[in-house]
C-alpha cells in the first residue's frame, strides 16, 4: 500500500469509499494499481486485479493479474465492483468492453470514479525528441455524468458526488494558441519519459507570445471563476430490477 500519499489522493480514496454500500459484502477492485484503495477497504472479502505486476507486488490484499476488459471471474462473483480512475485511460475500442465486464461480475453494485468533464488539452504535452503529443497522466477520454452513467445500461445511478477542487484551468482556445504559436507545452512536475521514444525531453515553457497569452488566459479564468470546479465525479450504481426501476439521488 502506498504511503505518504498527497492530500488530493487521500481525499479521492475517502470519497470513493464513502460511495460503498453499507451492506458490505465481497468487493472486486478492478484496476487496483498499487493497492492504495484496495488495502484500505474494510470488507472481509476483497480482491484486486490489474495488468501491472510491479504495482500488484505492492498490494497487501489478494490480487490477480489480468485485464479489466476480460475479467477472469464468473458472472455475479462480487457484491460490489469498484473501478476508480481507470476508464479514462482506455481507448474507445476497450472502454465499453470494460464496462460490460464490470456489469457482468457485479452482483448488485458498481462504484465508479473518473475525472469530471476534463479538458484533455490542458494536460497534453509534447516530446521534443520525436514530436509525439500525449496526456501527462495517460488520459484518453473525458466523461460527463451522462456519458459515465450511459456506459452501464444494466444499472441505475443511486448516488453521485463530485470532489477535489481544481487548482488551475486552461481553456481549449487558449491552450491551442499557446501550443501552436507560442510553443508552450506543459512541463512534467516529475520525471516523465515519452512512451514512443523514451526521451525525457518533454514539454516547453514557450516563447514571449506564450507568456503573453498565458497572462490573458489567467485573467479570463479568474473572471469566470473556473478554477473552483470539482475535478472528480463518483457514482454508485445498482443493478436494475425486472421492472427497470431504480432511484437516483445525490450523495
Amino acid at each position: 500500500m502506498s504511503a505518504n500519499l498527497p492530500d488530493s489522493e487521500r481525499l479521492r480514496i475517502r470519497e470513493t469509499m464513502a460511495l460503498f454500500p453499507a451492506s458490505g459484502g465481497s468487493v472486486l477492485d478492478a484496476g487496483c494499481g498499487d493497492g492504495r484503495l484496495l488495502d484500505r477497504l474494510p470488507n472481509e472479502v476483497v480482491i484486486g486485479i490489474d495488468v501491472d505486476p510491479e504495482k500488484l507486488s505492492a498490494c497487501r490484499r489478494p490480487v490477480v493479474r489480468g485485464s479489466i476488459h476480460a475479467l477472469p471471474f464468473s458472472t455475479g462473483s462480487f457484491d460490489t465492483v469498484v473501478c476508480a480512475e481507470v476508464l479514462e485511460h482506455l481507448p474507445d475500442s476497450l472502454v465499453f468492453l470494460a464496462a460490460d465486464e464490470l456489469q457482468r461480475v457485479a452482483r448488485t453494485t458498481l462504484v465508479v470514479t473518473v475525472p469530471w468533464e476534463e479538458d484533455l488539452m490542458q494536460a497534453t504535452t509534447r516530446c521534443n525528441q520525436c514530436g509525439r503529443s500525449f496526456h501527462l497522466s495517460g488520459h484518453l477520454r473525458s466523461f460527463t455524468s451522462k456519458r459515465l452513467s450511459a456506459a452501464f445500461p444494466q444499472f441505475v445511478v443511486e448516488a453521485v458526488c463530485t470532489f477535489g477542487k481544481r487548482t488551475e484551468y486552461e481553456s481549449y482556445v487558449f491552450a491551442r494558441l499557446m501550443r501552436m504559436f507560442g510553443g508552450r507545452w506543459p512541463v512534467p512536475a516529475r520525471g516523465l519519459v515519452c512512451q514512443s521514444c523514451g526521451s525525457s525531453n518533454v514539454g516547453s515553457e514557450g516563447n514571449a507570445f506564450a507568456a503573453l497569452i498565458a497572462h490573458f488566459h489567467w485573467r479570463w479564468c479568474s473572471l469566470l471563476k473556473r478554477c473552483g470546479k470539482d475535478y472528480w465525479i463518483g457514482m454508485r450504481l445498482v443493478r436494475k430490477t425486472e421492472s427497470g426501476g431504480g432511484r437516483s439521488r445525490h450523495a
